[in-house]
């Protein structure tokens, strides 16, 4: 998002209420026998606090529409003073904030324990269903590890209570080995569609719902999203597909390039796609037949960047497409052919405008080629990231060792 999404200040209290979610007897169920539990973990105690409250009052209109859903919304909030999880439901004449649990002050959200705790009671026996989403919201910056840091870089989460805390994709992969599998995973967050990260939690997914590059300031439209979240359809694509393609028309329908780009009028553009992660194993395995003999030097290839940094930059890590890169270097047109049947089928869906806006240039870049995943290259000024990018899971299976990289 826009300062990577920036800002949060939000007075829940007021608003808050402890009473039961009451059951509308008007409503018919959409369906008796699929159920759904969608958790919304906003780990917001850093500049995204601004945020927050907007996209809680969306999903509550969301709800609002809906009326009576087969399933719970529940919403973990940590503003940075004292995180709650609470349920939005239907009472029949309105939606009510339940807070189900309250956890201690200056709480680290991103820590592998505490993350685990807010989902065991989550997606605990009393909000048992047949099916499970996660919404993971705040700052994100793809795969590359913390603490190897500077001020300018996310990855998957920041709290700033008691200092700067950020999550590892491989403690993110720990917390997901706890969790029920999930129908769904959708990264409220800048950078989520990068291949590394998404293969490191392959197993415990359907459905990644991501972005290459910086997402818009204002976050998902929760609005349109969670009423896709409870449709009637509880499987594949035709469930996942319209949440993507409901934040995907609200950005389109607000882009004009000719404009300012504001966090409250959003006229930057934006990219959303969809992976499957059943067929990232199939990708990897493609990956592996298209690296040329003897590889290639990092630096030469000219991609499209969806990091925006000055590669100067400490925090610069380079996020570069990943269908570019592989057309690039491909020499045996067989493999080439295959390897795009296999990415076709790990990414069925991929929406974005012409240009997408950039914080970190304060304008908007061309999107022009873009596929919607990202790929490192270990260029002269983010070749430090290679002993720890040779530890990640698609190193080994995607076997860019071949690239003597």
């Amino acid at each position: 998002m826009m300062n990577w999404k920036s800002g949060i200040g939000l007075l829940l209290s007021a608003w808050l209420l402890l009473g039961a979610c009451k059951d509308s007897k008007d409503e018919p169920l959409p369906n008796e026998e699929e159920t759904r539990t969608v958790l919304v973990y906003i780990a917001g105690d850093n500049s995204l606090s601004s945020f927050m409250s907007a996209d809680i009052k969306e999903m509550m209109s969301g709800m609002e529409q809906l009326k009576k859903i087969n399933g719970h919304l529940l919403v973990y909030v940590d503003k940075g003073a004292t995180p709650f999880l609470m349920e939005l439901c239907w009472n029949g004449h309105e939606v009510e904030q339940k807070v189900i649990s309250e956890f201690e002050a200056n709480r680290n959200s991103v820590g592998v324990e505490e993350m685990k705790e807010v989902l065991s009671i989550a997606f605990s026996s009393k909000f048992k269903a047949n099916h499970y989403g996660l919404v993971f919201w705040s700052h994100g910056d793809g795969w590359w590890p913390y603490p190897n840091y500077t001020a300018n870089s996310r990855w998957i989460g920041q709290d700033m209570s008691n200092g700067d805390h950020r999550m590892n994709v491989n403690e993110l992969a720990q917390v997901l080995q706890s969790a029920p599998h999930l129908d769904f995973l959708m990264f409220d967050l800048c950078c989520g569609s990068s291949i590394e990260l998404m293969y490191e939690i392959k197993e415990y997914v359907d459905y990644i719902i991501a972005s290459p590059t910086e997402i818009p300031a204002p976050g998902a439209p929760y609005d349109k999203v969670v009423m896709q979240m409870f449709n009637s359809t509880y499987a594949g694509t035709d469930y996942v597909q319209p949440m993507a393609q409901a934040y995907f028309d609200h950005y389109n329908g607000l882009y004009d390039e000719s404009t300012i780009c504001t966090d409250s009028y959003w006229t930057g553009g934006a990219s959303i796609g969809v992976i499957q992660c059943s067929q990232l194993a199939a990708l990897a395995r493609a990956t592996r037949q298209v690296w040329p003999a003897g590889g290639v030097e990092a630096e030469s290839l000219q991609l499209l960047n969806y990091d925006n940094r000055p590669s100067y930059y400490a925090s610069f890590v380079g996020y570069y497409d990943m269908w570019q890169l592989v057309e690039a270097v491909a020499t045996d047109p067989v493999a080439l052919q295959a390897w795009k049947e296999a990415f076709a089928a790990a990414v069925p869906y991929y929406q974005t405008t012409p240009r997408n806006y950039t914080d970190v240039l304060e304008t908007t870049f061309s999107m022009e080629g873009s596929r919607g995943v990202s790929h490192y290259l270990p260029t002269k000024n983010a070749n430090r990231l290679l002993p720890y990018y040779r530890s990640l899971a698609w190193y080994q299976d995607a076997g860019i060792q071949a690239m003597n990289w």
